[in-house]
């Protein structure tokens, strides 16, 4: 019983990485990439995005990703394409385990893997880890594998994503807070922070609640520039955000009156206020 509820419980911490079903999440890391109809830089471009957008990796076809594209699937280059790998998990099962190609006990099973084999994985799915071997999705019991988060993969994202938010917060500085603002006539707290992440291509609800439930949670001592930090203003859950731009500063819509800015949050009232931070540049 004790290890049903490790196991439940697990799941549960790693379900905010959760990606869909069959897909993994790919940055794009050059400032404009071609999305295009087959594996082949001589085939037709049907769109195109740009750096720091968030794709859905769906298959690797000798060096080209396939991916979600309005209703279908376009293919991209992997030189261009960061694919998001939250930890890596060991085999801990003592007899060879099957991979699946969808997250269910009853789906068609793939490959063995051993006791002790490495797996990359990307996000959690039901009872099972979503995982990238040898450039496709695949599915593992999470009662199988032990799973060691890999801050490195974290580092490089956020040095890229998040650091380009965090520029583009301090491009706003001194704009005036409007309450339910998103646009340069005025921001709000949240209405602040979904504005400079839209500018670096990822999409934020306008609720600082519902943006501390995006991404993943990120340690205090851990924060890299970008990072979303969360506050209880109020006294009653979380009530404000901002973003982290390093050296223990992070740029905010504070309230009425005053305008966006620097503030601390190592010490004085954001530091006692703080309540966590997520690192949704993924």
């Amino acid at each position: 019983m004790k290890f049903t509820k490790m196991v439940t419980v697990i799941a549960i911490l790693l379900a905010a990485t959760c990606f869909n079903a069959n897909a993994a999440t790919g940055i794009v890391t050059t400032d404009v990439l071609n999305l295009r109809s087959g594996t082949s830089y001589d085939s037709a471009v049907v769109g195109k995005v740009y750096k720091g957008s968030a794709l859905n990796v769906k298959e690797y076809i000798n060096g080209w990703y396939k991916i979600d594209h309005s209703g279908g699937s376009a293919y991209v280059s992997s030189d261009y394409v960061s694919v998001n790998v939250i930890g890596t998990g060991c085999v801990t099962y003592q007899e060879d385990i099957y991979l699946r190609n969808t997250p269910s006990w009853q789906s068609e099973t793939f490959e063995k893997v051993s006791y002790g084999a490495q797996v990359s994985v990307t996000g959690v799915d039901g009872e099972f880890y979503e995982i990238l071997y040898y450039g496709n999705i695949r599915y593992i019991p999470i009662i199988c594998t032990n799973v060691r988060r890999d801050s490195l993969s974290d580092r490089s994202l956020a040095s890229d994503v998040g650091s380009r938010a965090a520029n583009i917060a301090e491009d706003y500085l001194g704009y005036p807070y409007v309450y339910g603002g998103s646009s340069v006539d005025g921001f709000d707290c949240s209405g602040f922070t979904m504005y400079v992440y839209s500018k670096a291509g990822v999409t934020l609800p306008h609720s600082a609640a519902a943006q501390s439930k995006q991404g993943v949670a990120v340690e205090k001592s851990d924060l890299l520039p970008g990072d979303l930090v969360f506050f209880s203003t109020t006294g009653s859950g979380v009530s404000h955000v901002g973003i982290y731009v390093g050296n223990g500063k992070m740029i905010h819509a504070p309230y009425g009156g005053k305008a966006t800015c620097y503030d601390t949050i190592s010490s004085g009232y954001y530091a006692l206020a703080y309540t966590g931070a997520r690192r949704v540049a993924r």
